[in-house]
C-alpha cells in the first residue's frame, strides 16, 4: 500500500476506534497537542502527550505559556542545579512560564490530574510525569 494511501486511511482507522471505545486516547486530544499558544524554547518532539496536554491547558488558563527547558544531557542538568536522576534527562519534564498569580497557576498544576511532579521557582514553573509530589 502506498504511503499516500495508508495516511488517508488513517483518519478513518482512529474515528472508528474512537467509537468503538477501543482508542485510549480521544480522536479529539489527538489534535491539540499543538497550541500557538504555547511556545518552545527547547525541543518539543520528545515530550510526552500528557506533558504537551498539560501545558495546552495552563495556556487557555493563562494565556501564553513559553517551555525554557524539556530534554537535559547529563553536564547542562549539573550546570543548571538538576537533581541526579532528573526527570529533564529522560525528557520527562518541562520547565516553563506563564503570566498569571503564582498561587493560581501552583493551585492550577496541584489539580490537574495529569500532573505528576510540580513546583513553582522564582521566574518559572516545573512539570515533569513522575510521581505525585511538589518540593
Amino acid at each position: 500500500m502506498s504511503s499516500n494511501k495508508v495516511l488517508s486511511v488513517l483518519p478513518i482507522v482512529f474515528i472508528t476506534l474512537f467509537l468503538s471505545g477501543c482508542a485510549k486516547v480521544p480522536v479529539v486530544n489527538l489534535f491539540l497537542a499543538g497550541n500557538k499558544d504555547v511556545v518552545y524554547k527547547d525541543t518539543k518532539t520528545c515530550l510526552p502527550f500528557r506533558l504537551k496536554r498539560i501545558l495546552n491547558h495552563t495556556s487557555r488558563k493563562f494565556g501564553k505559556v513559553t517551555v525554557t527547558s524539556t530534554k537535559r544531557e547529563v553536564s547542562e542538568n549539573r550546570r543548571k542545579g538538576g537533581a541526579r536522576n532528573s526527570y529533564h534527562l529522560r525528557c520527562q519534564a518541562a520547565d516553563f512560564s506563564v503570566q498569571g498569580k503564582r498561587k493560581k497557576v501552583l493551585k492550577f498544576l496541584k489539580n490537574h490530574g495529569s500532573v505528576g511532579g510540580y513546583s513553582g521557582y522564582t521566574h518559572h514553573y516545573h512539570i515533569d510525569t513522575g510521581p505525585r509530589r511538589t518540593w
